[in-house]
């Protein structure tokens, strides 16, 4: 979560305030009875190179719509998954802007490692975008009433996917610059600078995951004074389009498609978020995400969050680069105060793989 801070404009004067928030070993597969290992390459199909940074996911056979296993292949193509239990499985792999590509059945015995080399054709998954006006807004139960969008949707969440198996797998530190303006009615313009350093550990991802999930779905988007900006990979999941909804059916503007969504009903207390994602038009990747904050129904607040491709090892990771957001104050408030901005600028470094 990104931590945008704003003074305390409530305090100054007893009106809403402006905080964003942006924002051991194990066993061995032969140590543990019933289990064994599966690890591989993945490569293209047309020339064996080896494929960095991309999705494999391990599906169980016997249980088709079991949540599979996922990992994100090293500098050199490989991944590995321990701890398997004995059975037969498929190697699925996920890259965005391509047709998924598909093992063979495979078996994983007791006490052993399966080696298996999975070979991915580029088949370019085609859109032909259009701008729909009307329609109701669709949540996940109904996303395939508009393949096109379901089809946009679901690419845009490959790489997604990927970000969240490479956090479980990696180490690496993440530094935050915020440059916060803010405007005063008598006192002119003060201006701060916070630095935030956080390092991402793969044991402490899923659970701070899912404590902010519930905790947005719980309260909103705003703690006393602090505003929460979700990650991407809270908006392409599933199981936010439980509470909120697609807009029919996209658009496409400067070379990226544009998801609008929206909350399906407005909160009684608390406070929401609409927005855009854009995705690009011809990798799937996400561009920008876009951010209204809503109060009984109506905009308070602004941020974005704007992201581009990062060197890791031997290729490129998508992550959130820069980013921004205003506010304008109302009522009381604009006695003491006019509004605030603030800038982000992100740095990573350190990547390091520990699984």
């Amino acid at each position: 979560m990104h931590t945008l801070p704003f003074p305390a404009l409530r305090r100054a004067a007893r009106a809403a305030a402006a905080l964003f928030v942006l924002l051991g070993a194990a066993p061995s597969a032969a140590a543990q009875p019933g289990h064994g290992a599966a690890e591989g390459v993945a490569r293209t199909a047309a020339d064996g190179e080896p494929l960095a940074l991309l999705l494999v996911r391990l599906l169980p056979a016997a249980a088709p719509g079991a949540a599979p296993r996922d990992a994100v292949t090293d500098a050199q193509g490989r991944f590995r998954f321990d701890s398997v239990p004995a059975g037969e499985y498929r190697l699925q792999v996920e890259q965005i802007g391509y047709e998924r590509t598909q093992s063979p059945l495979l078996r994983v015995r007791t006490g052993e490692t399966l080696f298996h080399e999975i070979r991915s054709a580029a088949r370019p998954v085609l859109l032909e975008a259009v701008t729909v006006v009307g329609g109701q807004c669709l949540t996940a139960d109904r996303l395939a009433e508009d393949p096109e969008l379901a089809v946009l949707w679901n690419e845009a969440r490959k790489g997604v996917q990927t970000r969240r198996a490479f956090d479980l797998q990696y180490r690496y530190t993440r530094v935050m610059r915020q440059d916060v303006a803010t405007r005063w009615r008598i006192r002119g313009t003060t201006r701060r600078t916070e630095v935030d350093t956080m390092v991402s550990e793969p044991d402490s991802v899923a659970l701070r995951e899912q404590r902010r999930h519930a905790r947005h779905r719980e309260v909103g988007y705003m703690e006393g004074e602090r505003v929460h900006v979700p990650y991407e990979t809270e908006l392409l999941d599933d199981a936010f389009l439980r509470d909120y909804c697609l807009e029919p059916s996209f658009e496409e503007a400067e070379g990226a498609y544009v998801l609008r969504f929206r909350p399906v009903r407005p909160r009684r207390d608390g406070v929401d978020v609409r927005g855009a994602i854009h995705v690009d038009a011809e990798s799937f990747a996400i561009r920008r995400l876009e951010f209204d904050y809503l109060r009984g129904g109506r905009p308070f607040a602004t941020a974005h969050l704007e992201y581009d491709d990062l060197r890791v090892g031997g290729s490129t990771l998508r992550l959130p680069v820069r980013g921004g957001a205003a506010l304008r104050t109302t009522g009381v408030g604009r006695m003491a105060a006019l509004g605030a901005t603030a800038t982000l600028a992100y740095e990573y470094g350190g990547f390091e793989r520990v699984r």
